[in-house]
């Protein structure tokens, strides 16, 4: 397979989206929460004083402290990331068969990596695993970011890491970049969360594409009816995001550029998992498969 590469690095952060991180040769990077600006901090008596009176400020109006902006939002410690299960650590990341449209390779982001794993690890006990493959979407960054990992799992390295669609009605036409609604009934237009099995290639109306098949009731269990596929399109480009600042989007298919489509599909065919993501909290707290 061709590899194209370029030695432009892809930005970490695009109008304020969330963004995976960037490979080094080193360990991975845990993030560190950001230090408060000067005028937040805090110390010393002047410290007590001004927490009283944020506290009771706080009080007054009924909310819950640490959600609250100010002094006692600059010393809210955010929790750090999920430790990566048995079998995350230790994958490889350099030099994928496909590689990014840029050329500079980025892991998924830590929590997203954590859950994926885990749920291949849940689909592989239930016997539904043939194909030792797990493909990551990660719907909460934009469709402008190389947002989908195809990892081996039995060698532990990155296969490919390239653009994925998402569909029409997943995200709001001022800013068609980001998804934020996701759904698994027919005619609704959106991509589905969670995890699903692939099945054989078909010949349809984009061509030889790959069959879905949803593990997930009530969330992407209608894929195959929907005939939601993994197949090619013009506007999961480069030259799409080039122009337009972000891709285009499909009916509720993940879909690929042209030019790479068919090495996934023989990479991933005949029941690998592709695992969907995005901080969707219904979906993350009644999922059997990340809870």
């Amino acid at each position: 397979m061709t590899v194209a590469r370029t030695n432009s690095p892809i930005p970490s952060t695009l109008n304020g989206a969330p963004t995976s991180t960037p490979v080094t040769a080193a360990e991975p990077a845990v993030e560190e929460p950001a230090a408060p600006p000067a005028s937040d901090r805090i110390d010393g008596a002047a410290a007590h004083t001004d927490l009283s009176n944020a506290a009771r400020r706080t009080a007054s109006l009924g909310a819950e402290p640490e959600r609250r902006s100010g002094v006692l939002g600059a010393i809210t410690a955010h929790p750090p990331p999920p430790p990566l299960p048995p079998g995350a650590a230790d994958i490889g990341w350099e030099d994928p068969e496909i590689a990014p449209p840029r050329g500079a390779v980025t892991r998924p982001r830590p929590e997203v990596l954590a859950a994926a794993v885990k749920a291949y690890h849940k689909a592989s006990e239930q016997g539904l695993v043939r194909n030792p493959t797990l493909t990551v979407i990660d719907y909460s960054l934009p469709s402008s970011q190389p947002r989908l990992w195809v990892i081996d799992m039995q060698r532990k390295r990155l296969l490919a890491q390239h653009l994925v669609a998402h569909g029409r009605a997943s995200s709001d036409s001022r800013n068609p970049a980001k998804a934020t609604s996701f759904g698994n009934s027919a005619g609704s237009h959106k991509s589905s969360l969670g995890l699903l099995i692939t099945g054989a290639t078909h010949h349809g109306a984009h061509g030889r594409s790959l069959r879905l098949h949803g593990k997930e009731p009530g969330f992407n269990d209608l894929a195959e009816a929907r005939a939601i596929v993994m197949h090619g399109a013009d506007y999961a480009t480069q030259s799409f995001v080039d122009q337009n600042g972000h891709l285009g989007r499909s009916q509720g298919c993940p879909a690929l550029d042209p030019d790479v489509t068919q090495p996934v599909i023989d990479r991933i065919k005949g029941g690998s998992v592709v695992f969907a993501y995005a901080d969707d909290r219904t979906w993350l707290g009644r999922s059997e498969y990340v809870r």
